[in-house]
């Protein structure tokens, strides 16, 4: 049985508090996040599944894994506050 939308936000939100207390790290929470709700209606959800693409491609965006890092972080503050 597939979890409502509400609780697959709570869901992430709680993943998001984990991230800010430090025991996932942002990448982790990305890869977390795109393995989880890759085909789901998680509108919350798309900004880190374009970050974890993006850790995927520093190379060719200019931003370094620390730039992407506060980048996660901010949206984390962002949905959690």
């Amino acid at each position: 049985m597939t979890k409502d939308v509400p609780a697959r936000e709570a869901e992430l939100r709680a993943m998001c508090r984990r991230a800010l207390s430090g025991e996932l790290s942002p990448k982790e929470l990305t890869r977390w996040v795109r393995d989880t709700y890759r085909y789901g209606p998680i509108v919350l959800a798309q900004a880190f599944t374009d970050f974890d693409k993006a850790y995927s491609s520093l190379d060719y965006i200019g931003l370094t894994e620390q730039d992407v890092d506060e980048m996660v972080l901010d949206e984390v503050r962002r949905i959690t506050s």
